[in-house]
């Protein structure tokens, strides 16, 4: 049970697309419904119930067809969820016309309403669960001879007794999605949280590995960029005011870096006094243009705590390459940035930036 537990658990946190969750889902309940009545096919045959046996073999062989519709058809899982609702729809019927063994194939359709709406939804699963009702009323109330001859009581009672678990099914999916949408929602929340930085609201390393991976995904030929910024003799304003002061001029720095690059650019807090810029589908000459302003701005700046006034300047190192499938060697290609901001404060004086472009 446990390996069963941590199967659909690492499912559940591997499989982020919707719909390939939907999918993969949709392969395993048809499965067990395939194990399910090919196992009472077997039952049936010793039964000696033949015409019974051929209808769960049947079901079973179809429920094995649909799941090689969803892996080899396009649209197989849209297909593979009609054609079962059908299939599952006829079944039952059978079940109620025949009564099986003994009248006790209807019982089976109690397990309709959970299932329905646990794989299919609470609207669709409420409609599939309401179809095979007027189907039931009509083949237990109507004078049919084909119908299996259940008793007076039976055909009164058990109609209710379907009505009650499609009541409680829906009443428990419902909790449930309710349940599960506040836990993808706080979920979300603390994803956003922990990938941003308290201090200045820029997103962390964190969020940088969120972004990075999403850059893998992006057409080859898209220019993106990484800017690495320092600023300039920081440890010196933190041992001349103090970290609160320093504090204040993170957040400045940063405010007035958010107000330069455009909305869909990534700033990130890289570490300490570091920042850094992740550029998405630009030129070359806008993302060098963009640098040098953020580097002009903040040498404006002029930041004031209480009666103190500090004014300070950045270095920085920028690469621009084309968006790489090959993580390794994409990351290779931007942290590049690291060695040139290392160029621009050692080798050239500080407060300026020093760019290499891999597209030329």
């Amino acid at each position: 049970m446990t390996k069963i537990k941590n199967l659909f658990l690492k499912l559940a946190k591997d499989i982020v697309d919707e719909n390939k969750r939907d999918n993969i889902q949709l392969q395993i309940i048809l499965g067990l419904f395939a194990i399910i009545s090919g196992t009472f096919s077997i039952f049936n045959i010793i039964s000696k119930a033949y015409a019974l046996m051929i209808a769960t073999a049947s079901f079973c062989i179809l429920c094995i067809i649909n799941i090689l519709i969803i892996r080899f058809l396009k649209k197989g899982t849209l297909i593979a969820k009609l054609l079962f609702e059908i299939e599952i729809l006829f079944l039952f019927s059978y079940f109620v016309i025949s009564g099986g063994i003994e009248g006790f194939s209807i019982v089976w359709l109690l397990i309709l309403p959970t299932c329905g709406m646990l794989f299919f939804g609470k609207k669709h699963g409420i409609i599939l669960s309401m179809i095979m009702y007027l189907i039931l009323i009509l083949l237990l109330y109507l004078p049919l001879d084909f119908v299996y001859n259940y008793s007076k009581t039976f055909r009164l009672r058990f109609p209710f007794v379907y009505l009650a678990s499609t009541a409680i099914s829906f009443f428990l999916e419902l909790v449930r999605s309710l349940t599960h949408n506040e836990l993808v929602a706080l979920q979300q929340k603390y994803e956003h949280l922990y990938a941003i930085d308290a201090l200045t609201g820029a997103y962390n390393r964190y969020g940088f590995t969120n972004s990075f991976n999403k850059l893998l995904q992006m057409d080859e030929n898209t220019k993106i960029g990484l800017c690495i910024m320092d600023i300039d003799d920081f440890k010196k304003v933190n041992d001349t005011y103090g970290h609160l002061v320093g504090d204040e001029v993170l957040r400045t720095i940063a405010s007035s870096i958010r107000e330069t690059i455009t909305s869909n650019n990534d700033l990130f807090r890289w570490g300490g006094e570091e920042f850094a810029v992740l550029f998405h589908d630009i030129e070359s000459g806008e993302a060098i243009t963009t640098c040098e302003m953020i580097r002009k701005n903040i040498a404006k700046l002029s930041i004031k705590v209480d009666d103190i006034e500090i004014k300070v300047t950045i270095s920085l190192g920028l690469i621009i390459t084309k968006c790489l499938n090959d993580k390794t060697e994409l990351e290779t290609r931007l942290y590049t940035a690291d060695q040139l901001l290392y160029e621009a404060k050692q080798r050239t004086g500080k407060n300026c930036l020093k760019y290499h472009d891999y597209t030329n």
